[in-house]
């Protein structure tokens, strides 16, 4: 009897009839299917087939982790570090994260080697810290393999290893993390591992940019302007300056003034020029104001 009311229950959801989902999920769960309770919780969570209620959610959530649901437990813990449906406890959130973490739940690893990391509800211990968040990128979670380069690559909880570093973001990069992707092309522009490589910066820069990293449009444009790594290119150079420059991208916005200004790479057009002057100025930027002060001598001079 209760297989067969999980089955409808998950046959509902999957068919996305959420009256059903609610009637069969309610009775799965309450005959003990700890993912029913699981999925009953989200439906609750949603409002789907059921009244919204946060803490009959948070009931059912409670109820599939105390029967081991390692989803069930990471989203408990959620709910007890934010208080959602349930009074906020930081210790009683690391020990379900714990519970899930011990039964290879990565989200979980990387939550809880978080909060050792920051002595959050639990004593600050860097190398549980660092155990847990290994744990979590050996399982390919992304989010801890780019937190594992940044402290490696900091040095402000373990000792500076910048190959440890680079090893983590590559991961990271690989999986399509723009951030991780940005700071693999920034570690082979820069050299930080061995001789600088700037065809390798560019094809990274490049694939952070095209997911609108704007460090990366920015870096891959100067790139692209000096010929590094790449034949020069100013037309598309002034491309990426643009896309980081429309995203408030100070330096993008002083260097796509200059290629106005010079007509390099774009039609040469002042007024172009003069407004990304403007809005690179708005940061104290000392070269946009003193080319903008140029731009009104002209002016005066030459009307």
């Amino acid at each position: 009897m209760s297989e067969r009311l999980c089955e409808q229950c998950f046959d509902a959801i999957d068919q996305r009839d959420w009256a059903k989902a609610g009637h069969f999920c309610q009775m799965a769960a309450q005959s003990g299917s700890a993912s029913a309770m699981y999925n009953l919780a989200h439906l609750y969570d949603e409002g789907f087939g059921v009244d919204k209620d946060i803490q009959v959610a948070t009931f059912w959530y409670q109820s599939a982790a105390e029967q081991g649901l390692d989803y069930a437990q990471h989203n408990l813990a959620i709910r007890l570090t934010n208080g959602i449906g349930i009074e906020k406890n930081l210790s009683r959130a690391a020990e379900w994260f714990e519970k899930a973490a011990n039964q290879g739940l990565p989200e979980s690893q990387h939550q809880l080697g978080a909060m050792y990391l920051d002595g959050n509800g639990v004593d600050l211990d860097i190398k549980k810290g660092i155990h847990w968040y290994t744990a979590a990128a050996n399982a390919g979670f992304i989010d801890a393999q780019h937190d594992l380069g940044v402290l490696y690559e900091e040095g402000k909880l373990v000792p500076i290893n910048m190959r440890k570093a680079m090893h983590w973001y590559l991961q990271a990069a690989i999986q399509d993390d723009a951030a991780s992707q940005f700071n693999v092309g920034l570690f082979h522009d820069e050299g930080y591992v061995g001789e600088p490589n700037p065809q390798m910066a560019v094809y990274w820069y490049t694939r952070a940019a095209n997911q609108g990293f704007v460090s990366a449009q920015f870096n891959l444009a100067l790139l692209l302007e000096d010929g590094r790594g790449v034949a020069a290119n100013p037309a598309t150079a002034a491309h990426w300056y643009l896309k980081a420059a429309e995203r408030g991208h100070h330096g993008a916005q002083l260097n796509l003034g200059i290629l106005f200004f010079n007509g390099k790479g774009v039609a040469r057009d002042i007024e172009s020029a003069r407004l990304w002057f403007t809005q690179a100025s708005w940061a104290k930027n000392h070269i946009a104001e003193q080319a903008l002060d140029a731009l009104d001598q002209l002016r005066q001079r030459y009307g």
